[in-house]
């Protein structure tokens, strides 16, 4: 008997352990392949995107898993003048498509638009081909390494750390990191507007978006950061993503998410 009492000591001692250091924080880093990164643009005042947002909320895990791809959702504000104001919407996610767009050699910008690897991705609702060249954007060396450090939420605050160190031929001061706060779950009643009547499903919705400085000549950047949770928060559907792109380019050079870091009860 005495083994068996010893064996359930340890145990307990064991999930004592993991229970206090998952409650006081939280780190995960990039894999060895390059996760792809997936962006919407989209509005709830746009007729033809709730398609679109459907497609998104299906991608992981029915299609890829969270190590093959970063699906983000950035909800434009220029919808908002039509009928129907987007309390998901930001000026800032705007500014960031018109960016792409530049980035790109497009004059213009529309909804629904996927953006795959820091590319305009027209293609996107044809599963199939999105697998093909997911694989073949997993197969390439990533360009950055980076590793995430959470403190567990706290007074509606999610505190974070990102460290990053580039690698290969990149042009550093064109290289920013990004940190995306994003939320699974959501739901609205559109009452105007193009999708009036309509009950709208999201997932990966960026509810706020931090763009770093421009890297030094060492190609290591440190960012010590937090995200105020909104105030229609559930952090259990939360998470934060990072990735490191080429801004005057749009090559996206790494990516990665995870969840918040919440203390278990």
């Amino acid at each position: 008997m005495l083994p068996s009492k010893l064996y359930v000591f340890s145990l307990l001692l064991t999930v004592s352990i993991c229970k206090f250091s998952y409650a006081a924080s939280c780190e995960q880093r990039s894999g060895l392949a390059r996760a792809a990164l997936i962006e919407l643009y989209t509005s709830e005042g746009c007729s033809s995107c709730p398609p679109a947002d459907r497609w998104m909320r299906q991608l992981i895990p029915k299609v890829f898993s969270a190590s093959e791809v970063v699906p983000l959702a950035f909800h434009v504000d220029y919808w908002d003048r039509l009928g129907w104001r987007d309390r998901f919407a930001s000026p800032v996610f705007t500014a960031r498509q018109y960016a792409s767009a530049k980035a790109s050699g497009s004059g213009f910008v529309f909804t629904p638009q996927v953006i795959l690897g820091g590319r305009n991705y027209p293609g996107w609702s044809n599963i199939s081909s999105l697998q093909q060249d997911v694989r073949l954007a997993h197969s390439l060396a990533p360009e950055a390494d980076i590793v995430l450090h959470q403190q567990s939420v706290a007074s509606g605050k999610v505190e974070f750390e990102v460290k990053s160190q580039l690698r290969g031929d990149v042009k550093l001061s064109d290289v920013r990191i990004y940190a995306a706060l994003f939320q699974n779950g959501l739901e609205s009643e559109v009452l105007h507007g193009e999708n009036e009547g309509s009950r709208l499903q999201h997932d990966f919705v960026v509810r706020e978006l931090y763009t770093s400085k421009r890297i030094d000549s060492s190609g290591r950047i440190s960012i010590h950061e937090h995200f105020g949770l909104p105030a229609d928060a559930k952090a259990g559907e939360m998470g934060v993503a990072v990735f490191a792109q080429d801004a005057k380019t749009g090559t996206v050079l790494q990516a990665m998410s995870a969840p918040l870091c919440l203390t278990r009860k």
